[in-house]
């Protein structure tokens, strides 16, 4: 419907309080694991490409909570992200 169901303002704990459009967002459609983190279904990925390195983030989204974060090997500059459930990459 296009109805706004959440504002979710970026802090540190997403690895910078701004991404200069260096974000991708992706739906997590089954549990996964971020890191050592257990993420449900249902929750949000955020790819912030701006921090150096770059940051994976998941988050709850009815609350904005972040659930846990990891940092890539380096930094990619990403604009974008996917996790395949197939694969569990």
């Amino acid at each position: 419907t296009g109805e706004v169901l959440q504002t979710i303002t970026l802090t540190n704990d997403f690895g910078t309080p701004y991404s200069f459009n260096y974000t991708g967002l992706q739906f997590v459609a089954a549990d996964m694991t971020l890191g050592t983190t257990a993420v449900p279904a249902g929750s949000l990925l955020l790819f912030n490409g701006y921090p150096n390195p770059d940051r994976v983030v998941a988050v709850n989204p009815g609350t904005g909570a972040v659930l846990g974060g990891l940092s890539l090997d380096g930094n990619y500059d990403l604009i974008a992200g996917v996790y395949d459930a197939t694969t569990g990459h």
